[in-house]
This record gives C-alpha cells, sequence and structure tokens, in this order.
C-alpha cells in the first residue's frame, strides 16, 4: 500500500507538467504526409480497383512507393503520373479520398492532436476523482 501511495504522490506532482509537444507530432507525421501508403492500400482496396499491369491496389502502391523513395517525391506524384490511377482518382475518388492521398492523413486517422488533447483530460479526470 505503502508503495501505491508512492507512485500516486508522485504521479499527482508530476500531472500539471504533462503537455503535448505539437511540434514533435507534426514532425512526426512528415513521412505519412508524403507517403500515405496505407490510406491509398485501403482506399484502392475499397474500390475494388485492379491496375492493368501491377495487380491489386496493394501490389501497386508497393510500386509505386519504391519509384517515390527513389525520386524523393511525393507518393501521389508518382501516383498521378499512371494513366490507369488518374482516371480513377479523377473519375471516382471523393474530394476527401484526394485529399488524404495528397497529404491530409487527419482525415484518414483522425487528428492526432484532438486525440492527445482529449487522453490527457481523461488522464487528468481521472486522476482528480480518485484524489478525491
Amino acid at each position: 500500500m505503502v508503495e501505491t501511495y508512492d507512485a500516486f504522490s508522485r504521479f499527482d506532482k508530476s500531472l500539471p507538467q504533462l503537455s503535448i509537444n505539437e511540434d514533435n507530432m507534426a514532425r512526426n507525421l512528415v513521412p505519412y504526409r508524403e507517403r500515405p501508403s496505407e490510406a491509398m492500400v485501403t482506399i484502392l482496396r475499397g474500390t475494388g480497383w485492379v491496375h492493368p499491369e501491377h495487380g491489386p491496389g496493394h501490389d501497386f502502391v508497393k510500386h509505386i512507393g519504391r519509384e517515390a523513395i527513389k525520386q524523393k517525391c511525393h507518393l501521389i506524384d508518382v501516383a498521378l503520373r499512371d494513366p490507369n490511377f488518374s482516371e480513377l482518382y479523377e473519375k471516382r475518388l471523393t474530394q476527401k479520398q484526394r485529399d488524404i492521398l495528397g497529404g491530409r492523413v487527419e482525415n484518414y486517422t483522425g487528428s492526432a492532436l484532438e486525440r492527445a488533447r482529449i487522453n490527457l483530460r481523461k488522464v487528468k479526470n481521472l486522476f482528480s476523482t480518485m484524489r478525491n
């Protein structure tokens, strides 16, 4: 019991110092904005699109992903050079899907910053109710 009390006492002192580092969060999202391959695979799978040369969407994304890394450019830039993908992009994808593929990953996963704020509030509320 003494160890538990001691742990909660230390936590109580450090809780007000918890904060969200928005700069680090933004920096951590850069690779996903430039190469949202998981989101692209999910979107392509949802449309049932199959590339005539590369096959299912995930194979197409693997192919263009390697090209994007080699060329040091965004995944969507390489994808849009492909006429088959370009047609799908223009005619069948929603604006939200195009935004996600253009790097607005928060439209795919939700806002990481908002999720961090929610989690921090929950911890602070939980601990304040435990203290009372």
